[in-house]
């Protein structure tokens, strides 16, 4: 889910073709793939290939997509290996990798805009929440929602991510005056029992006082 973000109300540059939200997460493989892939770069009169192009991740919930310049980084992944872009992927990848997580889409198409075409990109920090799940449950009313935006500028429902009794509490207005990052924190501590009680203890006794 996409809350409304005021950075991405900004003006732009004119020749401005995507946005690119960052993230701090990094996984070797993804960057082992790409180097295998050989992916040309081409500048003024140079080429060199594509490899990992900035200090952050593109590992986000969304991502724009430019489709010419997707286009064209399948385009040289095709002429590179002669061959369709998802072999040439699939023989790129380690083969302990192709169970488990050996490429990435984002990370692939995120540096390849970075490295061809930088000055076209704009790169943001939006506040995630990769596990909302847990605290508006699987199906979030409205009020929930509007709740979360006020914290998070995106948010994801994911299916492995498990429902808790919290997402039953933030339906009503009373639990939801607690932040989510501090429901987080008191779904994290209950794998400290004695801590969990302390702490859900103490924010319930602080509500009914507010409201008496």
């Amino acid at each position: 889910m996409f809350f409304h973000h005021e950075k991405l109300q900004q003006e732009k540059p004119e020749n401005l073709t995507t946005y690119f939200a960052k993230h701090d997460y990094i996984h070797k493989p993804y960057f082992d793939t790409l180097k295998r892939l050989q992916i040309p770069i081409y500048k003024q009169d140079s080429i060199s290939i594509l490899m990992r192009a900035v200090d952050f991740s593109f590992i986000v919930e969304h991502m724009m997509i430019n489709n010419s310049i997707m286009c064209e980084l399948i385009s040289r992944i095709e002429k590179t290996h002669n061959k369709l872009f998802f072999e040439a992927i699939l023989e790129s990848i380690d083969e302990c990798q192709l169970s488990a997580s050996g490429f990435s889409e984002f990370e692939t198409y995120g540096n390849f805009v970075a490295s061809q075409y930088g000055n076209q990109a704009l790169y943001i920090t939006l506040r995630q929440d990769r596990a909302a799940k847990s605290i508006i449950s699987i199906n979030p009313t409205h009020k929930q929602l509007e709740w979360y935006s006020k914290y998070y500028d995106t948010c994801c429902i994911e299916t492995w991510i498990e429902e808790s009794f919290i997402g039953k509490l933030t339906k009503y207005a009373v639990f939801r005056s607690i932040s989510p990052y501090t429901w987080h924190k008191i779904l994290s501590a209950k794998r400290e029992p004695n801590i969990f009680r302390k702490k859900l203890k103490a924010k319930l006794k602080n509500l009914v006082c507010k409201k008496h």
